[in-house]
């Protein structure tokens, strides 16, 4: 059955007991504010979809539907969830974004067949001590709660693989947070994290992290030995990168931007895969001898450092070739003797945009004095024809 945005207001009292063999019950879009106490007799329904209503409340009884596998309860007024809810052990996927959820119900662990969970948007401000019991789980997102912690046995979330935390109100990781063998995908920027557990480093399977806006000082000492492919950590508070950073070979992106990084290890060179690297706005004074090495380098911004002069590495015929762009303002450019090297290989970028700059500059200056022209022999017109009607008018 499927009634969406039909400006449904309620369901009969008798709706549940007279579709009893109803699989499917689509009501997204309409006005409905509560559901009548016989839905939960719809005992066939696999598949539910009630986002954008006003439901500020499920039956007691919710559980009671227990061949539900998709529930969808987007964008209502739910402040809170049935005991009952854990029950619906068929359930694979849910999304309850926009929300007013404050709590979940400690049943949401008997959740077993759970593989898709969507909070996005609520009023958490803790997640209950079950909330590890859920090992089929593979996808989470927390966005905008207010989460200030994760459970101890998070890290039993053992199938886990996508987990988004974006903007809560996170100080630290729990330590069991490293058992989360299958993670790929980890999200937890606009958060108040000052340091990562050491066991962030057991996280055998992760991909991409983001970890902009935090208050980290430093990462793991051993944060080089992780496959990433993907890392952002823009916005926080770090002074130095591990000595072994450069053991990510993997990594094509890093964003590194407004820190307070004073130098990079020499060990950076080892990241040969990397493409696209943000180091602007921090206080690098020099490179690595071992940056000359970066040869898939495609991308770099290193605006706004204190950087004086470019290690020879930079400088050779063969040296990053891949560069297709760069960017270097807020340093002390003219004593960087790049004018001076004959090597073409690092220079001819710089060059190339310098001359676009100078191009544009150039045809702007052009365009304002061709309309100031244009608008003087306008207003000179104007006024010869104005003096030529004046005189016509006394003769």
């Amino acid at each position: 059955m499927s009634l969406p945005n039909r400006d449904v207001t309620g369901l009969p009292e008798s709706f549940g007991g007279g579709v009893p063999l109803l699989r499917k019950l689509r009501l997204s879009g309409n006005q409905l504010s509560a559901l009548p106490r016989s839905f939960t007799k719809l005992q066939a329904l696999t598949e539910l979809w009630l986002e954008d209503n006003h439901i500020a409340r499920l039956p007691e009884d919710f559980g009671c539907l227990e061949r539900l596998r998709f529930l969808q309860l987007e964008e209502n007024e739910l402040t809170c969830l049935p005991e009952s809810f854990g029950n619906l052990r068929a359930l694979e996927t849910v999304a309850l974004d926009c929300n007013a959820l404050a709590c979940l119900p400690e049943s949401i662990g008997n959740l077993s067949a759970l593989q898709k969970l969507r909070l996005v948007q609520n009023e958490l401000t803790q997640l209950p001590t079950t909330f590890g019991n859920l090992k089929g789980l593979r996808e989470l997102w927390l966005n905008r709660n207010r989460l200030a912690g994760l459970p101890e046995n998070f890290g039993s979330l053992a199938s886990l693989r996508k987990l988004r935390l974006v903007r809560n109100r996170l100080k630290s990781l729990p330590l069991s947070f490293g058992r989360l063998a299958e993670l790929q995908a980890l999200y937890l920027e606009d958060n108040q994290l000052a340091s990562l557990p050491d066991t962030f480093v057991e996280l055998r399977s992760l991909k991409s992290v983001n970890l902009d806006n935090n208050r980290l000082l430093a990462l793991p000492d051993s944060f080089g030995k992780l496959p990433l492919e993907k890392f952002w950590a823009s916005g926080n508070r770090l002074r130095r990168l591990p000595e072994g950073f450069g053991g990510l070979s993997s990594l094509t992106e890093l964003g590194l931007r407004s820190n307070a990084l004073e130098a990079l290890p020499e060990s950076f060179g080892g990241l040969r895969a990397l493409q696209i690297l943000h180091l602007q706005e921090n206080r690098l004074s020099a490179l690595p001898d071992s940056f000359g090495q970066l040869a898939s380098l495609r991308m770099l911004w290193l605006s706004a450092n204190r950087l004086t002069s470019l290690p020879a590495s930079c400088l050779g015929a063969g040296s990053l070739r891949a560069l297709q762009l760069v960017r270097l303002g807020g340093n002390d450019v003219e004593r960087l003797g790049l004018l001076e090297v004959r090597q073409p290989a690092f220079l001819d970028q710089l060059s190339i945009l310098r001359r676009e700059e100078q191009l544009q500059q150039a045809l702007s200056q052009r365009q304002s004095a061709a309309a100031l022209e244009d608008a003087a022999a306008a207003a000179a017109a104007a006024a010869a024809a104005a003096a030529a009607a004046a005189a016509a008018a006394a003769a």
